[in-house]
């Protein structure tokens, strides 16, 4: 798993880094303020799992947040926000739609959350004729159809046992996106929103429909 922090502060991305490592990301970059540095390698590097700005200014970080938000490939990809003075917090998680917000001392609460990212890697399919571990990293959506549970990978589709979307959503991550009352897809996996049509379009040229309770998610 990939991160990257955006930072002023040197001391930040130390602390940070050390939280990440112990959480198994793998590659974890720093920006201080070079935005077109930022920008380059966003445009070259899909593989980013998680984005951590950190910043005095709080526009600043809300800022650099929109502009992630603004390169379609990274529309659903978490972020957190700590900051030093909170003083608009509805406002920025209205305007960014970051995953947490949250001032200094932040270690405790980072760590919590990153251990809570890196369990949710794998699901286990167990039932009366089969036993599978899938890496979610496979799964390109969820559907469940006539009460039963369909998973959709880049490589087959697996037939589950009875159960409901809501239940089966609980073994997931936060990398799942339900769209439609049928259907949870992994974010990660988006490359269009036909918001005129209500289709959403996925890698492997999957498209799947919006459900009309569900336009507001976008």
């Amino acid at each position: 798993m990939n991160l990257i922090v955006i930072s002023d502060k040197a001391d930040n991305f130390v602390a940070i880094k050390s939280i990440s490592k112990e959480n198994n990301y793998k590659e974890i970059l720093y920006y201080e303020k070079s935005i077109e540095d930022l920008l380059y390698s966003l445009e070259k590097n899909s593989e980013i799992n998680l984005f951590i700005i950190s910043f005095d200014s709080e526009q600043v970080c809300s800022d650099i947040a929109v502009l992630i938000r603004s390169i379609n490939k990274f529309y659903f990809t978490p972020i957190i926000i700590i900051n030093s003075k909170i003083h608009n917090m509805f406002q920025v998680y209205r305007r960014t739609h970051c995953f947490d917000y949250f001032s200094s001392p932040y270690d405790k609460r980072l760590k919590v959350i990153l251990e809570k990212k890196t369990k949710n890697e794998k699901i286990n399919l167990i039932n009366k004729s089969q036993k599978k571990i899938i890496e979610l990293e496979e799964i390109l959506y969820v559907e469940c159809l006539n009460r039963r549970i369909f998973i959709q990978t880049f490589n087959e589709r697996i037939e589950y046992k009875c159960m409901t979307l809501k239940k089966f959503g609980e073994n997931l991550s936060e990398d799942f996106l339900r769209i439609h009352q049928s259907i949870m897809v992994n974010k990660k996996y988006i490359t269009r929103i036909d918001k005129r049509r209500n289709v959403l379009y996925l890698k492997n040229a999957v498209d799947l429909p919006i459900g009309r309770s569900f336009k507001s998610v976008f």
